[in-house]
């Protein structure tokens, strides 16, 4: 054998080993970088979960006054076509994020469930159909909101 052809079998070797190392890097870092990402969704995800969370305690809350606890008496004055088109604001909102959910069908459930009540709400005149609507939508979406937590709940422990 002569020299050249030592040294191109070394080089040739060292070339393999360089080739494999930086191969490693490059696996190492893609590794990184989808684990980032996932991270930053999960952050992203966990934000926008949050917000529907809070934005159903708050129809929740809103309910209240047309739901469960109302009587002919407290819902004197209570504007009960603002509170039906809060709902539908609500109920955008939950389409808007059904991405994030992992029960999406659930959350197209709910948001179809809402559009009859929500529509005899805001055009009720009677005290008793107000309170009637009124509670069949906060049965609804109260009974949503343990999903909504769960999903919060999940992504947190991530």
């Amino acid at each position: 054998m002569d020299a050249f052809t030592i040294i191109t079998g070394l080089a040739s070797i060292i070339g393999a080993i360089i080739a494999i190392s930086e191969a490693r890097k490059a696996k190492n870092s893609a590794e990184i970088a989808t684990s980032a990402k996932n991270e930053i969704l999960d952050i992203k995800n966990t934000e926008e979960i949050s917000k529907v969370y809070s934005e159903t305690k708050n129809i929740i809350k809103e309910l209240r006054k047309v739901g469960p606890t109302a009587t002919a008496t407290k819902i004197k004055g209570v504007d009960n076509n603002e509170i039906a088109s809060r709902v539908l604001e609500y109920s955008s909102l939950l389409n808007e994020h059904k991405s994030i959910f992992n029960q999406q069908n659930e959350v197209d459930s709910l948001c179809n469930k809402l559009k009859t009540p929500v529509q005899k709400l805001a055009n009720a005149k009677d005290a008793d159909e107000i309170i009637n609507q009124g509670k069949k939508i906060y049965n609804l979406i109260n009974n949503h909101l343990s999903q909504i937590k769960k999903e919060l709940d999940d992504l947190k422990m991530k």
